[in-house]
């Protein structure tokens, strides 16, 4: 049989992520950048990708690739958890 594939092109739409979040890019080492001139690394899967960080008071924050939960990270240690 002869098969005709045609390929698609998926276009990802641009995460809105809340008012609420601050939204560091992850560089393409994997770290983020924190308040201006710290960096923290995350891991290098969401390189040149923005991800979004939810405060939880006491300097712990989550962080997020989209709607997906990736861990924790503690602002006065400057320290990631990631699961």
């Amino acid at each position: 049989m002869d098969y005709d594939f045609q390929c698609i092109a998926l276009k990802i739409q641009k995460q809105d992520y809340p008012s609420t979040m601050k939204v560091p890019e992850v560089s393409q080492n994997g770290a983020m950048r924190w308040k201006s001139y710290f960096w923290s690394f995350l891991t290098d899967r969401p390189k040149g990708k923005y991800v979004g960080t939810e405060d939880k008071g006491n300097g712990i924050w989550r962080v997020f690739y989209r709607d997906i939960f990736l861990g924790y990270f503690v602002d006065k240690k400057r320290q990631t958890s990631i699961n």
